[in-house]
């Protein structure tokens, strides 16, 4: 009997080492993720090892998946403001080197001497930003910040945005090409010469018009392109032209010369107009500026600008302190030419105005058209418009002309019609 009792005691002990040969076997193969119950380990190492198992998520299968789980298990490697974690190398400066880089002295006021081709380089950047007209903190002020919300989607097709608070036109000037401004009688260059009476444009019976048949005079003195032409009111015995060099000249249509040049823009000039009785003009250019000239002497007797580029002018033909611009924010304003200030705004346009033509009774309402393909017409001094022509086969039309009989006005639309 004792011999049995040693040998059942001594399975026993094989027993239970095979057992723990076992489950040193199994515990690795538990810490690499599988989900099984273990039995409990007398040793405490091994518990705090099966906890964590247990604990452990699966393994993940891309490896995209397997950087997020390993981030959210192991936390942020780096405990500050800055975002070193999420981008690397090229993460942006935090907090704390923002501060030192602020708190910092540079290298020029320490007393420290820097090399000469630093100085060297440091003195052209200078001289080159005092060149160009740049200011220490070139920062968009808030005109210049509106200006380009409001022409964003046409930005490509407008010169550069007036710079400053007060932005200045160029210095104007003129010359008279003439033999002499007044003659034997003392009269001006601007009359009208004898023989040449005025005619009233509503009048179809004081004159007719016939169909061109050859070409009797070239005018030639504009350094590039003319844009628009005017003649002088009711004679007709002046011309006035706006050319794409940024110049004004008048031209006498009796004597084929040029009389007087009037140079205010930096860019090309869009429209022109006479006033009433033609002793003075507008001028409007893609520098963004208007200019109201004195026809005879050439000075100029006001400059505007809302830093919009002006596309049409026209005088109203009750008061001509009083002149009308269509602007390229899709806007029709009034000025006061004695006080330069806005007085009106038409604001109902989606696109920048082309044309404006005073209809009815002399000019007691206005029709304007658009690059929206829209006609809107006008009460004089109310903002909103009496009437819309609009139609889905309506192309844009950049030129209006009234009839003389002011009953019927003739359109140029962009659709060949």
């Amino acid at each position: 009997a004792p011999k049995e009792d040693e040998a059942d005691g001594d399975e026993e002990e094989q027993g239970g080492s095979n057992h723990e040969e076992q489950l040193e076997t199994q515990q690795p193969m538990q810490l690499i993720g599988q989900k099984r119950t273990l039995p409990a380990l007398a040793s405490e190492e091994s518990e705090n090892a099966i906890i964590v198992a247990n604990q452990q998520p699966p393994k993940p299968r891309s490896r995209r998946t397997r950087q997020k789980h390993q981030a959210l298990t192991e936390g942020p490697l780096v405990h500050d403001s800055d975002d070193e974690v999420a981008y690397g190398i090229w993460a942006p400066p935090s907090a704390t080197e923002r501060k030192l880089a602020a708190e910092s002295i540079p290298a020029i006021e320490s007393g420290v001497e820097l090399h000469p081709r630093i100085l060297a380089e440091r003195s052209y950047l200078a001289e080159r930003d005092r060149q160009r007209g740049l200011l220490e903190n070139n920062e968009d002020n808030e005109k210049e910040k509106f200006d380009r919300l409001v022409e964003r989607k046409m930005a490509h097709l407008l010169p550069p945005r007036l710079q400053g608070e007060n932005p200045t036109a160029i210095e104007p000037s003129t010359t008279f090409h003439g033999s002499e401004e007044l003659d034997y009688r003392g009269r001006s260059w601007i009359s009208p010469p004898s023989g040449v009476k005025g005619v009233d444009p509503r009048d179809m019976d004081d004159h007719a018009c016939y169909v061109p048949k050859k070409c009797v005079h070239r005018f030639t003195g504009h350094s590039a392109g003319v844009h628009r032409i005017r003649l002088f009111p009711r004679t007709g015995h002046l011309l006035l032209s706006a050319g794409l060099d940024g110049s004004c000249k008048v031209w006498s249509t009796v004597e084929k010369k040029l009389m007087r040049t009037y140079v205010g823009h930096d860019a090309a000039v869009r429209d022109v107009q006479f006033n009433s009785d033609g002793t003075k003009f507008l001028s409007a250019s893609f520098d963004r500026y208007l200019r109201l000239w004195d026809t005879e002497s050439g000075k100029v007797l006001g400059t505007y600008t809302n830093r919009r580029v002006p596309y049409v002018v026209q005088f109203y033909p009750h008061d001509d302190n009083l002149f009308v611009v269509g602007c390229s924010d899709n806007k029709i304003v009034t000025y006061d030419a004695t006080t330069g200030e806005i007085t009106q705004e038409y604001d109902h346009h989606l696109a920048p105005v082309n044309t404006i033509t005073f209809v009815e009774d002399q000019g007691t309402k206005m029709v304007t058209s658009s690059d929206d393909k829209k006609v809107l017409v006008w009460e004089w001094d109310i903002g909103v418009p009496i009437k819309y022509i609009s139609d889905p086969t309506m192309h844009s039309m950049p030129v209006i002309t009234m009839h003389p009989s002011e009953k019927y006005l003739i359109c140029q639309s962009l659709d060949n019609k």
